[in-house]
């Protein structure tokens, strides 16, 4: 059996400051079903009352029947933990925004509570968007750090360029510098 010997460009070990870092912390659960619950009950209030005139009402029912299909689909990507949800319950509460702003045309105050609840769900949603943002964010780092390199063809196209001697480079994929 031949010996190898060990040289000072390689990593004999991983340490924890080496490799990928933990996860973000993930979305809230009971923030998740608030939110479903929310989208689901202020549209079933919106849709169960009307007192609109017939010009706004196909409006609000285009907008609503919309609105109201990607509520559905929200609810089920926001149980599903599904990154689109948030997108598709944003749309959903701005939707709603929208109606809330069309029916104080003709009921200041219900068209006003409509509005505030569907901004509130939209907080909501961009609240929990963020942390669903820091774990897509995480995921796409961790995937470029863990992506095979194949380090002969990078040294090789770096001599030619002269950019980095052979001993840098591979310094460079183990997570040291060349100085060290």
């Amino acid at each position: 059996m031949a010996e190898t010997e060990w040289r000072s460009d390689e990593t004999l070990a991983w340490t924890n400051r080496d490799g990928v870092t933990p996860p973000p912390q993930g979305v809230n659960r009971w923030l998740l079903g608030s939110i479903a619950l929310s989208l689901s009950g202020v549209w079933i209030g919106m849709i169960s009352t009307d007192a609109l005139c017939p010009d706004h009402r196909l409006w609000v029912q285009t907008l609503g029947t919309v609105a109201f299909v990607a509520a559905i689909t929200a609810i089920a990507g926001l149980i599903g933990h599904r990154a689109w949800a948030s997108v598709a319950a944003l749309g959903s509460a701005l939707f709603g925004i929208a109606v809330g702003f069309i029916d104080m045309v003709h009921s200041p105050t219900r068209g006003a509570v409509l509005a505030i609840s569907f901004a509130v769900v939209a907080v909501a949603v961009l609240v929990a968007a963020v942390p669903q943002l820091r774990s897509a964010l995480w995921f796409r780092r961790a995937q470029r750090q863990l992506a095979p390199v194949d380090v002969e063809a990078e040294l090789a196209a770096q001599a030619q360029d002269g950019t980095r001697t052979p001993a840098s480079a591979r310094a460079k994929h183990v997570g040291h510098s060349a100085e060290a």
